[in-house]
C-alpha cells in the first residue's frame, strides 16, 4: 500500500517560501530581490536531493517589478512543479 507524502514532510524535507498542492503535481517556490548566483538549476537540485525518484514537471522563472506587499506568487521567485510517486 502506498502511503501519499504530506506537506508537511515535504517543507520539512525542501525549504521553499511558498508551498501548493495541486492533484499529484506540487509546487514550490523561492522569491527572490537578487539572484545571488542561484537559479532555477539551483532549487531543482534541492527537490532531487530530498526526493531522488521526483519527476520535474516544468520549472521557470517569474520576473516582477518589486512592489512591497506582493505575495511570492506575484514577487519575482523561481518555480518548480513535481510530482513523488
Amino acid at each position: 500500500m502506498k502511503t501519499k507524502i504530506t506537506m508537511k514532510e515535504i517543507k520539512e524535507k525542501i525549504s521553499a517560501d511558498s508551498y501548493s498542492r495541486r492533484g499529484e503535481v506540487i509546487t514550490i517556490r523561492e522569491q527572490y530581490f537578487y539572484t545571488l548566483g542561484k537559479t532555477t538549476q539551483t532549487i531543482i537540485d534541492r527537490v532531487l536531493k530530498s526526493y531522488p525518484k521526483a519527476e520535474i514537471v516544468d520549472s521557470g522563472n517569474h520576473y516582477a517589478n518589486f512592489r512591497g506587499g506582493d505575495s511570492v506568487a506575484q514577487s519575482s521567485h523561481w518555480f518548480v512543479k513535481f510530482i513523488i510517486s
